[in-house]
């Protein structure tokens, strides 16, 4: 559940708290991501563009953490409301990031 993760990020947008989490998958390119992701993951990226949150859609994952403090703009975040895409922060790197997320809902 996405409890775990809500702890330890700042939430940008929570559309659904009762997803599941099916794995933890860490990429930054999307084109890349797009193929690798799979339903309910939680995908942990640098990268905060319109084209994370619509890779995000297309598979269905439980959730986008945006890592090392980058920001999507605020129409990013608009969208991701509007599609009900759950959006993440961290601060810290990609890897740091997942152990955080592993350690928490194991």
């Amino acid at each position: 559940m996405l409890d775990k993760i809500i702890e330890v990020t700042e939430v940008l947008n929570l559309s659904s708290d009762d997803r599941n989490i099916s794995g933890i998958y860490c990429c930054d390119l999307p084109s890349n991501a797009l193929g690798r992701l799979k339903k309910d993951n939680i995908w942990i990226t640098v990268i905060a563009s319109l084209g994370v949150i619509m890779t995000g859609l297309a598979s269905d994952v439980s959730g986008i953490i945006i890592t090392e403090g980058h920001r999507p703009t605020d129409e990013i975040i608009a969208i991701a409301k509007q599609r009900g895409v759950n959006l993440f922060l961290s601060p810290y790197d990609n890897l740091k990031t997942a152990e955080i997320i592993k350690n928490s809902v194991s």
